[in-house]
């Protein structure tokens, strides 16, 4: 009985959020490739991925971890160990040599120019602003949603896929478009109201973009981050 049911778990871990070996190796692949290679356009693999998402369509969401490591230089923080949560507690120097080949094994630094490519791909069409909605959107709903699973195991584990990609998308932003943030983000009312995104994960989103108004105008900050900016 015991082993019936874990073969039941492993087939629904398969067809409901673990991506298959060769969706793996396809995102593991267009990391590399688009790392290496400066011809191939972004826009079309981020259009399609925010595609997706709009339909509740998260088995693509591979290719952009694999994009945010492979190019962006930021690797997922899900299994650090115990150095490693307070090497993230200091500066990006000491964060970047931590996180190189502390993670997943391998060495891989940071591409300057793939990143770059990556940041403008970002700014265009608004890519960057539906990405980080959805993304907030898709965690909420991966609980709360008529996504049909029943396993509780199951359902930890797509909401733990979810935030993981949300904090290593927002380390990308912020990290590397830290002067656009706030021309991009929605305002905090308007994640709250508008796009029915908690709280929590509002202000979460909303941080880096308050950091950088207060850096750079103090006394135009709360009326900046309160007023509405259109998500196009």
């Amino acid at each position: 009985m015991f082993l019936d049911v874990r073969a039941k778990m492993k087939q629904l871990d398969l067809i409901f959020f673990l991506p298959p070996c060769f969706s793996i190796a396809l995102s593991s692949f267009s990391g590399q490739l688009y790392r290496k290679y400066n011809s191939p356009d972004l826009s079309g693999i981020l259009q399609y991925i925010v595609n997706q998402l709009r339909i509740s369509s998260v088995n693509d969401l591979v290719v952009l971890r694999e994009l945010l490591a492979k190019m962006g230089g930021i690797e997922e923080t899900s299994n650090l160990n115990s150095s490693q949560l307070l090497a993230m507690a200091g500066g990006e120097l000491l964060k970047n040599e931590t996180l190189f080949g502390g993670v997943t094994g391998t060495v891989m630094k940071k591409n300057g120019r793939s990143c770059l490519r990556l940041q403008e791909a970002m700014m265009r069409d608004n890519i960057a602003s539906q990405l980080l909605v959805l993304l907030a959107q898709h965690r909420q709903m991966s609980i709360f949603g008529d996504n049909m699973v029943s396993h509780l195991k199951l359902l930890s584990n797509l909401f733990d896929q979810a935030h993981t990609t949300l904090l290593q998308f927002l380390e990308f932003l912020s990290t590397n478009l830290h002067k656009e943030y706030p021309s991009f983000v929605p305002s905090l009312t308007e994640l709250c109201h508008e796009y029915n995104i908690e709280s929590n994960i509002a202000m979460c989103i909303i941080r880096p973009k308050l950091q950088e108004l207060i850096s750079v105008s103090p006394s135009r900050c709360p009326s900046i981050v309160l007023s509405p900016i259109l998500l196009v």
